[in-house]
């Protein structure tokens, strides 16, 4: 039997065109496949960076909680021993009551103290009467009663039965402020003491040294 060369070379013709698309989509698949994982790779890079990044943040994070903590925790160390520091000044120094000038029932209590080139001052009042329309009190010490020469040492905030405390500290030696005063002030912005409520006086014959306080 005869083998026919054209059949047979068309046969291997079209076995070889096969072989080729087979390969063709074999290496298109193959390609599709390198794209994909190459698509993964770059993706899980990007996840692993992510990743990488948020931790660093969150270490951040809490390095900068830490700073704020400590920082908070020595500014609140640093007020304690602050406060500490004046209730042992005031509990050794000089005090005087403070006398009702205003007419009304109002009382209290005054202490003036140096130590370590601070002037320390606390004004307690018990008593005083509600402030009218925008007034309020304000506490002073001055050089006298009529002096030009003082210091304002803030605002009184009362409770409700009238009491009130301020706390004073001033750098160097004011003791020779003698004049405790405890004003009721218009809300006028007149930075001049206006009407005297109460009053302590240390005496003139005190000397300087007997309101140095010594603490062990």
């Amino acid at each position: 039997m005869k083998t026919n060369k054209s059949a047979i070379i068309t046969y291997s013709g079209m076995a070889v065109s096969i072989i080729l698309l087979i390969f063709a989509i074999v290496g298109v698949g193959a390609g599709a496949l390198y794209v994909q994982f190459e698509r993964n790779a770059a993706q899980k890079k990007i996840e692993i960076a992510a990743m990488e990044r948020q931790s660093r943040e969150q270490e951040l994070a809490r390095q900068l909680d830490e700073k704020v903590r400590l920082a908070e925790s020595g500014s609140l160390k640093r007020e304690q021993e602050k406060f500490e520091l004046f209730e042992k000044v005031i509990s050794n120094a000089q005090w005087v009551d403070m006398k009702d000038v205003g007419r009304g029932k109002a009382t209290g209590k005054a202490w003036l103290a140096f130590y370590a080139e601070k002037t320390y001052v606390r004004m307690r009042a018990a008593g005083l009467l509600e402030s009218r329309g925008s007034n309020y009190y304000e506490g002073w010490i001055m050089k006298n009663s009529k002096s030009n020469e003082f210091f304002l040492a803030g605002n009184i905030d009362l409770s409700a039965d009238g009491a009130g405390i301020i706390d004073l500290v001033l750098d160097g030696d004011k003791t020779d402020f003698r004049t405790i005063v405890i004003t009721n002030e218009p809300n006028d912005g007149n930075p001049i003491p206006d009407i005297h409520i109460l009053e302590g006086i240390f005496s003139s014959k005190l000397k300087p040294d007997d309101f140095k306080v010594v603490l062990e």
